[in-house]
């Protein structure tokens, strides 16, 4: 009597006197095959297969007949049976081949997808948070270096009119700014000045000079006039009295 070819073996040729296995990349299902079909793409077998194993996570096999499945490479990954690796979604990336998850961005960093590594937010950007695809930009009056999860305020006596800043101005003489997270510097009012450049303050002009709104030094009063602090204008002597230049009083 004639036998069957058990699984994993098919009859070669008619009337053949014994089974043969079939070959890497192919599986016989059932008994008595006289061939062996090609495994679909995501699956692979050693040989003598009775059936096609999946290809692990992160492997793929692209096309029928495969005898072993091959690594995803960098920036990918797959689920089991692949016949694709996935491009790592925007806000991941995957440094390295055969993964079966990208990893989330660490914040101060982002990628747009299919990226090795994440990219660092530029200066004057941040982001906060874990997977981010984008950075956001700083408002005005705030600064940030490169891969920032936060924006900074401007120190007293800076300003950043702009947002997307890396560093904040000093307010130039004259000017000042008085509070953290400016965007612009305040003119020195009448009757101050100021001196010097990066000031949070504005010094009082003494008896005897005065300013304009602005100024970066305190003007003497003339001959025949007076004035008291912080003033923005000098007063005329009265009628009978004098005063010499700089007079705090007739």
């Amino acid at each position: 009597a004639c036998l069957s070819c058990e699984i994993g073996k098919y009859e070669e040729s008619f009337k053949a006197s014994s089974c043969t296995s079939c070959e890497s990349g192919k599986f016989a299902a059932s008994a008595g095959a006289s061939t062996c079909s090609d495994c679909d793409p995501g699956k692979f077998s050693l040989g003598n297969a009775a059936s096609c194993t999946d290809c692990s996570e992160g492997k793929y096999a692209s096309s029928t007949g495969q005898s072993a499945c091959s690594d995803c490479p960098k920036a990918t990954f797959s689920s089991a049976a692949a016949s694709v690796c996935q491009n790592c979604q925007a806000g991941k990336h995957n440094p390295l081949v055969g993964s079966a998850t990208c990893v989330a961005c660490n914040p101060g960093f982002f990628s747009l997808g299919a990226q090795v590594n994440c990219t660092a937010c530029e200066s004057g950007k941040m982001t906060s948070a874990f997977g981010a695809d984008s950075c956001s930009e700083c408002a005005s009056g705030k600064f940030s270096g490169t891969a920032a999860t936060l924006c900074n305020d401007c120190a007293i006596g800076l300003h950043a009119p702009s947002p997307n800043t890396e560093v904040c101005d000093p307010c130039p003489a004259g000017k000042y700014s008085g509070n953290t997270g400016s965007s612009e510097c305040t003119d020195c009012s009448e009757g101050k000045y100021g001196e010097i450049a990066q000031s949070g303050s504005c010094a009082v002009c003494p008896a005897g000079s005065y300013s304009l709104a602005g100024a970066t030094k305190c003007e003497a009063c003339p001959a025949g006039q007076f004035s008291s602090a912080q003033s923005s204008t000098c007063s005329d002597c009265d009628t009978g009295k004098y005063s010499e230049e700089a007079a705090a009083v007739c």
